[in-house]
C-alpha cells in the first residue's frame, strides 16, 4: 500500500481516495461503516497492516458466533483462489484454525494508484487480493494475531497482522 519503509519523523498514512475506496467495499461486502484503523499517540488514523505492509486488516466482526476478519493482501502477483490460502488466528494463548472463507481480485481504480505513485509508491499493484477469514471460539476481546499463508509452485508468502482487542462489531 505505501514504501515498505517509512522514514524517520514520518507517520504511516490511510490515503484518503484509497481509503474512500476501501470504504466503499467494505460496506458493499459487510456492512460496516468504513476501514478499521488503528489510532495513534496524537489522534490520527493509522492503516493496520503487517509488518511489510502487504496486508491490511480492513474490518472485523463477530457474526452467528464467528469471528470474520477481511484482509487485503497489495500484490498482484497472488493467484485469487480458495487452495492457494491458509489462515490461523492466535487468541490470548490459544491458537484457533481459522477458514478462508472467500479471495477476490479486485482491479486499483486509476485514480487510486495515482495517489498511491504520488505518495511514493513506484509500483503500483493492478490489482489487491480481497480475503475473507473466519474462526469459531475466537474471545474478539482479545488481543489477536492473524497469520495467512500463500502458496503457489514457485512462491511460497506467509504474513501476519495483530489484530486489535476490542472494537469488534456484532
Amino acid at each position: 500500500m505505501a514504501p515498505p519503509s517509512t522514514p524517520p519523523g514520518y507517520r504511516r498514512v490511510i490515503p484518503p481516495l484509497t481509503e474512500r475506496w476501501l470504504a466503499d467495499i467494505v460496506r458493499e461486502r459487510t456492512g460496516l461503516p468504513g476501514v478499521v484503523a488503528a489510532t495513534d499517540a496524537r489522534g490520527n488514523r493509522q492503516p493496520i497492516t503487517s509488518e511489510d505492509h502487504q496486508i491490511q486488516l480492513v474490518a472485523h466482526r463477530v457474526a452467528e458466533g464467528q469471528f470474520i476478519a477481511d484482509v487485503v493482501w497489495w500484490d498482484s502477483s497472488l493467484v485469487a483462489e480458495l487452495p492457494r490460502f491458509s489462515a490461523e488466528l492466535t487468541a490470548g494463548s490459544q491458537s484457533h484454525p481459522a477458514h478462508v472463507d472467500q479471495v477476490q481480485q479486485i482491479a486499483l481504480p486509476k485514480e487510486i494508484k495515482t495517489e498511491l505513485m504520488n505518495l511514493g509508491l513506484l509500483k503500483t499493484p493492478a490489482h489487491i487480493a480481497w480475503l475473507q477469514i473466519s474462526a469459531s471460539n475466537v474471545d474478539a476481546n482479545a488481543f489477536t494475531t492473524m497469520t495467512i499463508a500463500y502458496s503457489s509452485s514457485d512462491n511460497k508468502l506467509t504474513e501476519r497482522i495483530q489484530v486489535p482487542a476490542g472494537n469488534v462489531s456484532r
